[in-house]
């Protein structure tokens, strides 16, 4: 057809006077205005404010604080300790004492290393409980025997641990260590299994009517390590002898000899003392009962009982019961 060789004609668009376009460009560009500036800056300023009120205002500010767990440790001490660490501003401007911006594990740590200085607990939780309020619960070790080893006296607990430093008439059983090795609070002085056979042995020995006066670790003996040393001693002699008759003998001698020396094997008392084996008993007006903790301590006390009710061993000083089902007395 004739039109199909013609050229599409462009219908032109209409554009923007380049004065207008430029001001439409202008005006499109993030905070060139002065009304978009100044509302960048008043949000800044508003987060300002809000975080200083939050951080100083009295909203979040903790006020009252809510010990429990404490029947040793003196309850007032632990709030005036508390007291004395949340007025203190944590780094170095923000103030602990607040709601929002409290550690509790940090809290925590710094209260204990306070109160350990004089009573060791086993720890402190911390819980936030409203807007001006948080509990201190105090975990304290419960002691179990008072414990004497060099003339002073501490409580210890179920961990082998010193709880404090004990005054007289606790009410708790002696349990002496004739080491006599100094302690002070927090030092653990004793394995937990010699804790908690020396009280199966005071219950089992309750059960069974007798009445304990004391319980003691006894100074732990070293024990001999022998090794062998073997020694080899080779002698051949070569013996020329001209006798009588024109003959010449010769000796060769082999000699092995084995010989068992002790070797020195470094002993620490002290160390041997804290996991003992033996753990020694004062029944009231009777003898000093030898026990091994790792033997049956039911079968000895059995052993006891049944040994003790003879007329021929009342007046006994010394009564071993370490061997299971015997008993040797003294």
């Amino acid at each position: 057809m004739w039109f199909t060789n013609k050229k599409k004609r462009r219908i032109p668009e209409p554009e923007l006077h380049r004065s207008v376009k430029s001001a439409t460009t202008k005006n499109q560009t993030p905070l060139n205005s002065f009304r978009d500036q100044t509302l960048a800056w008043m949000a800044v300023v508003i987060i300002i404010i809000t975080g200083v009120v939050i951080v100083y205002g009295p909203w979040f500010k903790i006020i009252n604080l809510e010990i429990t767990g404490t029947q040793i440790v003196d309850p007032a001490s632990v709030r005036q300790v508390a007291e004395h660490l949340l007025n203190q501003p944590q780094w170095l401007i923000v103030p602990r004492r607040n709601l929002l911006l409290l550690a509790e594990t940090d809290l925590a740590r710094r209260l204990q290393n306070k109160i350990e200085t004089k009573v060791a607990i086993e720890g402190i939780n911390i819980t936030k409980i409203y807007y001006h309020a948080i509990t201190i619960e105090v975990v304290e070790r419960t002691p179990l025997f008072i414990w004497t080893s060099a003339g002073q006296q501490g409580r210890v607990d179920r961990h082998g641990v010193i709880v404090d430093l004990a005054v007289k008439d606790t009410g708790l059983v002696v349990l002496s260590n004739e080491n006599n090795v100094p302690f002070s609070v927090g030092q653990v002085v004793i394995k937990e299994e010699v804790i908690t056979a020396s009280q199966n042995i005071k219950s089992a020995l309750d059960q069974s009517g007798f009445f304990i006066k004391s319980l003691s670790i006894p100074v732990p003996s070293c024990p001999i390590t022998t090794s062998i040393k073997n020694t080899n001693l080779n002698i051949n002699t070569n013996n020329d002898l001209n006798m009588a008759a024109p003959s010449v003998e010769f000796y060769n001698t082999n000699t092995s000899t084995n010989i068992n020396a002790a070797a020195s094997v470094p002993c620490q008392p002290d160390q041997l003392a804290l996991a003992s084996p033996e753990i020694h008993v004062q029944i009231e007006g009777g003898p000093r009962v030898l026990f091994d903790r790792h033997q049956n301590i039911a079968i000895a006390v059995q052993t006891l009982r049944r040994i003790m009710t003879t007329e021929a061993t009342r007046g006994a000083k010394v009564v071993d019961v370490r061997f299971e089902g015997r008993a040797y007395i003294q």
